[in-house]
Formats: structure tokens, C-alpha cells, sequence
């Protein structure tokens, strides 16, 4: 059974708040209700406020002018962990000096080359024509790269395919992956947008490798924020529109859940979940948004 819970449960209960943003804090370019007063009177009373977010297409300094162009101008740059922040950690601390080839946005690739990483691969990179022998063949595989990174790309093509499998035949190269993320949630109803997850399991199936994923509801983006940040699992919460990521991440990092349905996941689905003992996306407390929670606090 999930629990229905107010703002003052919240406020006397824990210290720190992980929100997930698009579906939560705001949807497409409207700022959602009481979202902004909520992370606000938060802070006011002393509690860490983080946005958790698997977008990854903004650096962290656009992100950062995106949440006060909505209101959360409270919400400091140190406080959103996004993939590439902990990508460019992850891949300084690997000591190369070599490339990552990525299949992903210019805003990943900004966020890592203002790391001091050297990118390539992003853009269009399409096939001229549809026979192998004029074209294909002459595709270069020979660049040495550290890291196949594979995330968001409207350009997804052939050619960016036949590289990172090709890369990836070498074991040293890793595998590197924003997120499994299948659709984005802001998109127009009706309408199916893909996000990273269709690329990552087109080069998974193509190389039988599985990536190490950073964002949710994989482990790293935890870990990130347990080692530079206080936090203290049982006095944590994830709050979250979607059962799949945020609510996964949540539970199988020890941490307690809460669904606002104003994004993905609808009451009607969550009961679904809760029917078949989906217990692994199941939260353990349930608002309809936060404006229900900031008028109970």
C-alpha cells in the first residue's frame, strides 16, 4: 500500500530533498504549481534541495540559467547532478589523454570538453548512398579513442553505429552510457519522442557489451552525491514522476520514494505496479503534485 503524505510529514522527517525536474518541477516550459514555493520554503528551513536529472543535452551552467529563467533561481549550479557531471569525473580521473567518441548532444560535449576532454563524433555523420562498396568501407574506425559514450542524438546514423561497435571491440575502450532513459517526458501528447535508451541498446546488442550507466536509476549519481555532499540515506528522499527511473533509483539505493503525478507515471499506472507487486517501482508515499504537498505544510 503507498502512503499519502503531507508537507509537514516531509519537513519533520528529512533533511535532504533529490527532486527530478522535467514531470516535477516544471513540464516543457511551464513551472509547474507550488514547485518553486515548495523547494523554497525547504531551503528556508535548512534542508539540502537537489535537482537529479538524467538531461544531459544543457552544460551545467545552461541548466543552472534554465531553473532561474523558471524560478529556481535558489537552487545553486553545485546542487544539479546531471550524467555529464559525473562523466567528466569519472573520465578525468581515468588519467588518458585520448578522445571519447560520442553518440550524443553538443551540450554533453561542452560540459566535457570544459572538463579538458577531447570529444568527437557529434554532428551529422550520415551515409552518402545505400551500397556498401561505395561508401561504407571507407568509413574510419582507426581513430584510437579512451570512451564510447552513447546518450541522447537526433543524428543517429549508420556510420556513428558502425564506429562505436568497431571501437568497442577493444576492451580497454569503455562503454559509457547517460542513460537507459527510453522516451522523454515533456513530449507533445500523443507523440513518442525517443530519448538515450533506443541508442544504448542498438550498441549493446551490437557489441554484446553492457555499458556502465550513470544516471538513474542506476548507483553512480548516488555515490556522486554521498562522497561530495552531507548526506545521510535515512533522512533522504527522491521525489519523482516516474516509477522507471526516479522511483527504481530510490528504492534500490535504500533511499525513500515519492510520486507527484504530474509527469509519467499516472495514479492509475502506480496502482497497476502495485497490483502485480512491481515492488521495485513502487514508492513509498504518493501526492498528486506538490502544490498538494506545499498546502499541507
Amino acid at each position: 500500500m503507498v502512503a499519502s503524505i503531507t508537507g509537514r510529514f516531509l519537513v519533520n522527517n528529512y533533511d535532504t530533498f533529490l527532486f527530478d525536474a522535467d514531470g516535477v518541477l516544471w513540464q516543457g516550459e511551464l513551472t509547474l504549481p507550488g514547485a518553486v514555493e515548495l523547494t523554497e520554503k525547504l531551503k528556508e528551513k535548512g534542508k539540502e534541495v537537489f535537482i537529479v536529472s538524467n538531461n544531459s543535452t544543457r552544460t551545467l551552467s545552461e541548466y543552472k540559467a534554465k531553473c532561474d529563467r523558471r524560478g529556481f533561481s535558489s537552487i545553486e549550479e553545485d546542487h544539479i547532478i546531471t550524467p555529464a557531471r559525473l562523466m567528466s569525473q569519472f573520465l578525468i580521473q581515468s588519467g588518458s589523454n585520448l578522445p571519447v567518441y560520442m553518440i550524443a548532444t553538443k551540450g554533453l560535449q561542452r560540459s566535457l570538453e570544459h572538463a579538458g576532454i577531447h570529444c568527437i563524433g557529434v554532428g551529422p555523420d550520415n551515409a552518402s548512398d545505400y551500397t556498401k562498396d561505395n561508401h561504407i568501407f571507407n568509413i574510419d574506425i582507426t581513430q584510437p579513442v579512451q570512451a564510447v559514450i552513447v546518450g541522447f542524438d537526433i543524428f543517429i546514423s549508420y556510420p556513428k553505429m558502425m564506429k562505436a561497435a568497431n571501437y568497442l571491440k577493444n576492451p580497454d575502450v569503455k562503454f559509457i552510457a547517460t542513460s537507459e532513459d527510453c522516451f522523454f517526458p515533456d513530449a507533445k501528447e500523443g507523440c513518442h519522442i525517443p530519448a538515450a535508451g533506443g541508442n544504448v541498446a542498438s550498441i549493446r546488442l551490437l557489441t554484446g557489451r553492457e555499458p556502465t550507466v550513470v544516471g538513474k536509476p542506476a548507483r553512480p549519481m548516488l555515490d556522486y552525491i554521498k562522497k561530495y555532499y552531507r548526506l545521510s540515506p535515512e533522512t533522504t528522499i527522491v521525489i519523482g514522476d516516474n516509477c522507471h527511473t526516479d522511483i527504481k533509483f530510490g528504492n534500490s539505493n535504500g533511499l525513500k520514494t515519492l510520486l507527484v503525478e504530474t509527469g509519467v507515471t499516472t495514479e492509475e499506472k502506480l496502482k497497476e505496479f502495485v497490483n502485480a507487486a512491481n515492488l521495485d517501482i513502487v514508492p513509498d508515499f504518493f501526492s498528486p503534485s506538490l502544490s498538494d504537498l506545499l498546502n499541507t505544510f
